[in-house]
């Protein structure tokens, strides 16, 4: 459609690389974006406030990938990604960490990353341009009940800015996630950003 896509999301240089930090098998995320030609923050987009990394702030991403990162903490990392979002019509950022608690069945963790996540989007919506829909939900749920994996309980969607209640009244589950987005950016009504988790 010749919009501009964003994925703010920081990966380490060589991460798709078989011989790199990426050995591991790739999420789905940097997979698609990585076809997509978006998986292009490293390290020194985090280091000049053009990325976010997946855990939010920079702690872990400077103890295991560079050490002269920006001590980066949650509010900050919501201004950042409103930064990116503006410039772009969709911007879609991923989080695991509250994944990641909840397959961990560590619910101090789970709080932990919730509280990150909260002040993070407070953040975010501090800054968030006026033209922008937020959207906030997850693939699954399972931090709501640290003493199993994946849940079976409807997970929420949250929304903020112009076009939040039309999102609210038509996406049900998440297979109206993307033909919603999709009819937004069709009608090019206004830009679009989602933050995903698990």
């Amino acid at each position: 459609m010749g919009l501009r896509v964003a994925f703010p999301n920081a990966y380490p240089t060589g991460y798709m690389d078989r011989g790199g930090r990426g050995t591991r098998r790739p999420g789905a995320f940097p997979l698609a974006a990585h076809a997509a030609g978006l998986l292009v923050r490293t390290e020194s987009e985090v280091r000049n406030f053009r990325a976010v990394v997946s855990g939010i702030t920079t702690e872990t991403w400077r103890q295991h990938v560079d050490p002269r990162a920006p001590v980066v903490e949650p509010v900050r990392a919501g201004r950042v990604l409103a930064e990116i979002a503006s410039d772009h019509d969709l911007t879609v950022f991923a989080h695991y960490d509250t994944d990641l608690a909840g397959h961990g069945r560590d619910l101090h963790r789970g709080v932990v990353a919730i509280e990150r996540v909260d002040a993070f989007l407070g953040g975010l919506v501090q800054h968030l341009p006026s033209d922008l829909l937020l959207l906030v939900t997850s693939d699954h749920g399972n931090l709501e009940d640290t003493t199993v994996g994946h849940t079976s309980n409807d997970v929420p969607l949250l929304t903020v800015g112009v076009g939040g209640p039309a999102a609210v009244e038509r996406i049900r589950s998440i297979r109206e996630v993307t033909p919603f987005v999709l009819d937004l950016l069709e009608s090019r009504a206004g830009r679009t950003s989602l933050m995903g988790s698990g």
